[in-house]
């Protein structure tokens, strides 16, 4: 995906250098597509993916359904924790 051609291209030369089962953090995953094609270069990687915002909750989910290894955290605000 040319949005994260620049991220994909230094992950792939990185790669060698990191291990083969890496542990992968998406802070503001937004909609997942980032780590769609981040787990394609490591796709034994455990991702851990956390999104404070709502606008984009379905479709996260549905990449968290379809995709293993994948641990999602949508946190609240905290305009929406206050009293």
């Amino acid at each position: 995906m040319q949005e994260f051609e620049e991220d994909v291209r230094i992950l792939r030369l990185l790669k060698p250098r990191l291990p083969e089962r890496a542990v992968i953090l998406d802070v503001g995953a937004s909609n997942g597509r980032w780590t769609r094609e981040i787990v394609k270069i490591f796709p034994g990687a455990t991702v851990f993916l956390f999104e404070p915002g709502t606008a984009y909750t379905d479709e996260m989910l549905a990449t968290w359904i379809v995709m293993s290894g994948l641990s999602f955290f949508p946190s609240l605000s905290a305009k929406e924790t206050d009293p």
